[in-house]
């Protein structure tokens, strides 16, 4: 009888001081940024993580596990219309060599019209001081073609 009292009593402390590891990150600093079907998240100070790699295999320990995913997007529309520097600081260059009347359009990742212009020269430029950093689809549309450029906007 004190047997199996004390196997019931042994099974059922061992089930009170079971723990549950959640997977919970105390960094100095980290983000989560996430735009349509993208996610990019990070810690800084995280040292319990290392990352294996072979030619066909990433492996992550640690709490701050990866998703990683690859997206291919083809443009079949191209307007020979090049835009640069992006990452864009306070100026986004844009160059229409074969001098293009097309509408410039900057749109944020809720999809509203931040910056509307006209691409009437061959070397135009986008001021960019009166936004704030993030990610934006740059479109500029000839008619029926459209060429879009995924702008990285810094401070």
């Amino acid at each position: 009888m004190y047997k199996l009292l004390f196997l019931l009593l042994a099974l059922s402390f061992d089930q009170i001081l079971a723990q549950k590891l959640a997977p919970t990150v105390i960094s100095s600093a980290g983000a989560v940024q996430k735009s349509g079907n993208f996610s990019l998240e990070w810690t800084m100070g995280e040292t319990i993580t290392e990352t294996k790699t072979t030619s066909n295999l990433i492996v992550t320990q640690g709490f701050h596990q990866s998703n990683l995913g690859l997206t291919s997007v083809k443009n079949d529309e191209n307007l020979g219309i090049s835009v640069f520097p992006n990452p864009a600081g306070a100026f986004l260059n844009i160059e229409n060599p074969d001098l293009r009347n097309a509408r410039i359009n900057l749109i944020n990742m809720n999809g509203q019209v931040i910056l509307s212009d006209k691409l009437q020269l061959k070397s135009q430029q986008l001021d960019l001081n009166s936004i704030i950093q993030g990610t934006y689809i740059l479109t500029i549309q000839d008619g029926s073609q459209q060429q879009s450029f995924t702008i990285e906007k810094t401070k």
